[in-house]
């Protein structure tokens, strides 16, 4: 099944020329002169990814891209438009948007982005707990518990502590964890607690992204630098000015991307890439980094732990917290049954403790499998009877 993109802007020539495009790259797309006609094919079809235009005489941009975060939540939204600045990009990527692209668009850098932006939504679907952090990558809007840091064992009682020192500092922040072990939903917390609350979140992950893209997407790109680069872009370091940016699989980043990211971080300071000014670097950092027990960072990616400083936080693995299930399972069973439109159940201290001994290769995510698999299989009120 091809990816399904829905196209919006108010010039019947650009949606002809975009129609063309996504047509050739294999993807199906809708497009519509603007958000009245798209609502029907929002509510009812399969969307991948929303383009639309930033200005527009019905609803701008911003408009349909808080219709698509209240109605549509999970939907990457990537805004165009022909007067860009940081600010704009800014207030958009603050809202939830997935990215910002300026007109005229270039058409390898909208197919990479739209690519990104479908792989990061299916990641984050399949990482994600169902109701335990939100899909959209941009923003954090109103947050259920984060599991990771309930619990009363010692395991937890450190996690808490290392996330409270977090949120109490502007330093940059190294999260570690084994694969499944929600240093995403961890990163939103410390955000959510830190007096930057009130301030943007970031995200930019790195194994969906194209090496040679690394760079630009962190720092930015000056008009010129590239025969591609039609006009300046602003970078994650410069949207996230003031709040918090959050970046994961450091571990995959590509070696000249980190060691400008090194310098950024030792010298408080980053510079476009092809720029000559440099920026001050305002954003508080967190660097996720995905390990399992037998991992030995490389030198170039220790010193770049080295250079950040600031708080380290290793997430335990779920086999050093058999004490906490008794406190999660509870909440995930009542999600599942919220999720399916169950009966609420309880659940069987028996298989509390049977589940508190278990191994779990991918963590979070393999708990949660498990637990919607015998939330559906269990007929009765009580989940593990």
């Amino acid at each position: 099944m091809r990816d399904r993109v829905i196209f919006i802007d108010d010039e019947p020539n650009i949606r002809k020329t975009m129609e063309a495009i996504f047509h050739r790259a294999g993807y199906e797309i809708t497009c519509f002169p603007g958000l009245s006609w798209a609502i029907d094919a929002l509510n009812n079809d399969p969307v991948d990814v929303l383009i639309t235009d930033l200005s527009m005489p019905e609803h701008d941009g911003l408009q349909i891209l808080d219709h698509v975060m209240r109605f549509h939540m999970g939907i990457p939204v990537i805004l165009m438009t022909a007067y860009g600045s940081v600010e704009s990009a800014t207030r958009a990527m603050k809202q939830g948007a997935y990215d910002f692209l300026m007109k005229p668009v270039n058409t390898e850098e909208l197919l990479r982005i739209v690519r990104s932006a479908i792989e990061t939504r299916r990641r984050r679907s399949r990482a994600a707990l169902e109701g335990y952090a939100p899909v959209p990558v941009s923003v954090v809007p109103n947050r259920s518990e984060c599991l990771p840091l309930l619990g009363s064992s010692d395991a937890s009682k450190k996690l808490n502590s290392e996330v409270l020192r977090a949120t109490q500092s502007n330093l940059p922040v190294v999260l570690m964890g084994a694969q499944g072990s929600l240093l995403r939903e961890i990163a939103q917390e410390i955000h959510a607690r830190s007096e930057r609350s009130a301030e943007i979140f970031l995200e930019l992950g790195f194994s969906v992204l194209e090496p040679e893209f690394h760079g630009t997407e962190v720092f930015g790109l000056e008009k010129g630098a590239t025969p591609a680069a039609f006009f300046s872009r602003p970078g994650r370091l410069e949207l996230s000015a003031g709040g918090v940016l959050f970046l994961e699989d450091v571990e995959t980043l590509e070696p000249v991307a980190r060691g400008l990211l090194t310098r950024a971080v030792r010298d408080s300071q980053f510079t476009r890439v092809g720029g000559f000014f440099p920026q001050a670097l305002s954003a508080q950092l967190i660097l996720a980094v995905t390990r399992d027990e037998s991992w030995v960072p490389n030198p170039e990616l220790q010193g770049l732990l080295r250079a950040a400083g600031g708080v380290e936080i290793r997430v335990p693995r779920l086999e050093e917290r058999a004490q906490d299930f008794i406190e999660w399972l509870p909440r995930m069973v009542d999600r599942a049954c919220a999720r399916y439109a169950l009966p609420k159940k309880q659940v069987h201290p028996e298989w509390v403790s049977k589940m508190s001994k278990k191994s779990y290769p991918f963590q979070w995510e393999s708990l949660r499998e498990e637990v919607l698999k015998e939330v559906k299989e269990t007929v009765g009120p009580v989940v593990g009877a």
